[in-house]
Formats: C-alpha cells, sequence, structure tokens
C-alpha cells in the first residue's frame, strides 16, 4: 500500500531551461514507463507496492515473517529521484479481494499513501476477537469517510453493534425527562436488554421498572412483559450492575 522511498505524486512541468535566452539548455521531463513490481501484504499491516523493509508500519503489530508475496503487479512510473511510482497500469488487476487505493482521496503522512487495499486481520478492542477487515470497509473508511490512512478498524462487526446500541441508549435514557412516555420507557428497557446480553454494565432493576411501568398501558403489556422476562434472567445470570445508565 505505501509507496515508501518513491518521490512525489505532483507531475512537474514538461521541461525546465538553465541559461539565457540564447543557447538555453532544455531538461524534459522523465519519460512515463510501465514496471513491474512486487505486490506483497501482511495480514496486520496491509500491502505494499515495490521493495521494502520487513520492519515496515512495525506499530501495526504482528510479526514481520508474515509478509508474504501475493502477485507482481505492472505500475506507472518515472525515474527521478528514485522511482516515481504514479498509479496501476491501465487495465492491471488484483487478486481476489483487493482494491485498488487513491492517493489523491486520502489522507497520510509517513505512513502512507496506501495504493493497495487487502483483507486485514485486526484484534477487536472490545472482546479481543480477530476479525477480518475487508478491502472495501478500508476503502470506504480511508477515501469516503476521510478517516486517516493510519487509522484501523478497532471493533469486530458485533462490537460495532453494541457500541451503536449503547449510544442510543444514552441518547433516549438523556431524553426521558419528568414524565416519560411509556412507549419511550419500554423502547430504553429493549436497549438495556440488548446491551446485557453482549456484555455492557447497566442498571438492571432500572430497567425493569421501565418494563413494569410500560406493562400498565394496555397496548404495550405484551411486549413489555415479554421484555421484562428477559431482564428478569439476565438478571438472574448474574449479569453486573452499575448505578450510572
Amino acid at each position: 500500500m505505501s509507496r515508501k522511498g518513491s518521490g512525489g505524486r505532483g507531475a512537474s512541468a514538461a521541461g525546465s531551461s538553465e541559461g539565457g535566452a540564447d543557447g538555453a539548455r532544455v531538461v524534459p521531463e522523465p519519460v512515463v514507463e510501465t514496471v513491474r513490481l512486487p505486490l506483497s501484504f501482511h495480514p496486520w499491516r496491509g500491502g505494499h507496492v515495490g521493495e521494502f523493509d520487513r520492519g515496515l508500519r512495525s506499530y501495526r503489530g504482528g510479526e514481520s515473517r508474515d509478509w508474504r508475496r501475493v502477485a507482481t503487479v505492472r505500475m506507472l512510473a518515472r525515474a527521478s529521484r528514485g522511482l516515481d511510482v504514479l498509479g496501476p497500469a491501465p487495465g492491471e488487476s488484483l487478486p481476489r479481494g483487493f482494491l485498488w487505493g487513491d492517493p489523491g482521496r486520502q489522507q497520510f503522512g509517513m505512513g502512507g499513501p496506501d495504493w493497495v487495499f487487502g483483507p486485514l486481520e485486526r484484534p477487536c478492542r472490545r472482546c479481543a476477537t480477530v476479525f477480518v477487515s475487508s478491502a472495501e470497509e478500508q476503502k470506504r473508511m480511508h477515501e469516503e469517510r476521510g478517516c486517516h490512512i493510519d487509522v484501523m478498524p478497532a471493533l469486530c462487526r458485533d462490537c460495532r453493534q453494541v457500541k451503536r446500541v449503547r449510544k442510543e441508549y444514552s441518547e433516549r435514557v438523556g431524553h426521558l425527562g419528568g414524565t416519560p412516555a411509556p412507549d419511550a420507557l419500554l423502547h430504553v428497557a429493549r436497549l438495556g436488554a440488548r446491551l446485557l446480553a453482549a456484555g455492557e454494565q447497566v442498571n438492571v432493576d432500572r430497567l425493569i421498572g421501565y418494563s413494569r411501568t410500560a406493562r400498565r398501558t394496555k397496548r404495550l403489556a405484551r411486549d413489555a412483559a415479554l421484555v421484562e422476562e428477559e431482564l428478569l434472567a439476565l438478571r438472574a445470570s448474574g449479569v453486573r450492575r452499575r448505578s450510572p445508565g
């Protein structure tokens, strides 16, 4: 993914001159040519087009011995100060599961840009499960959402869902007000039950109280009874409680 050791991406002027108007010496721009470069990939650190130091991006984790060559790709480049890689040759394809990156849409520093995205294996920050972040997900993160190229996916799919539920739960609790509507209480109780089932800490007794209040409304009685039953089972299973939430 990185262009380590290459020159800048911007095109230079068509040529430059030295001396006066008479007898000026024109320095031609380096010729763009097609070169074949190795594409290497590391399951934690990502991909790299060209030769590299095996310690590349060691801060992303994993062992340096896990680098492997996955393909040889044709790239457009020009020889200036080193090899200035401009991008993939027209029609050049990648192995299944890999996508070409667009450095012009990336924010990067010493760790970029990324010419190629591939399936990364990452340990989830919440549950420690190793999950796969697809090339599509990374491309969307770095080229559509504007995340810096060194920002890596931190949560697995399930934990991202828990994070969204936690956010909605906090927002709903914050809007309950002094005399909350039964529908609002039941919705918060449902969200809390999902968090408890995922191992999150919320006040289960308070949630049971919300569901019992909602049961007094006839049209909500059946749904509220089911939520209360689920909450009672979660409490009996020994879920931890805390006063906030």
